[in-house]
């Protein structure tokens, strides 16, 4: 097994933001590497598919905004992560 392998660096990228997935893969790979039969790989791998899957489905929640009355009394708003830069 190599570590500098691209479905290691894929799977690393995506751990933040898709864990169940970046498991899956790891996984996967694993099983192959270990050359397990399929009837084995598909029973390590159903509860792991079906985590990804869930996790895919999520729905994706938008940032919550914040709003910001100047004191001109026009409504600015601003996002949680943008560091107190005000948008108009």
């Amino acid at each position: 097994m190599n570590a500098d392998a691209l479905w290691l660096s894929r799977a690393s990228v995506l751990a933040s933001t898709r864990p169940a997935r970046a498991v899956f893969d790891i996984v996967d790979q694993l099983a192959a590497w270990l050359r397990l039969g399929s009837a084995r790989r598909a029973r390590l791998l159903s509860p792991l598919a079906r985590a990804a899957l869930a996790e895919q489905l999520k729905p994706v929640r938008a940032p919550q905004m914040q709003a910001v009355v100047d004191v001109s009394g026009g409504e600015q708003h601003r996002a949680p992560d943008d560091r107190g830069k005000v948008r108009s």
